[in-house]
């Protein structure tokens, strides 16, 4: 746990339906949101996609490759 917290990478966990469950200060500065008002909501919530229509928001794994994408450039997608 104290790996976690005091982390310099922003790392960000999440159950098999997408919650945040663990959110260090790194990921804080990362996402502009407190770790306390982080955990226990939707990833897709902290990943938001304009573009997409709202039930998209149900797919955190999608979520996540967008953002994966739009960080490094690779389409993982195939």
């Amino acid at each position: 746990r104290n790996i976690v917290d005091t982390a310099a990478d922003g790392i960000v966990t999440v159950d098999a339906q997408g919650v945040v469950r663990d959110f260090n200060r790194a990921a804080e500065s990362i996402f502009g949101v407190a770790p306390d008002e982080a955990i226990g909501r939707p990833l897709a919530e902290l990943l938001p996609d304009d573009d997409a229509p709202a039930p998209a928001a149900a797919d955190p794994g999608a979520a996540l490759e967008r953002w994966r994408t739009a960080q490094t450039g690779f389409d993982a997608s195939g």
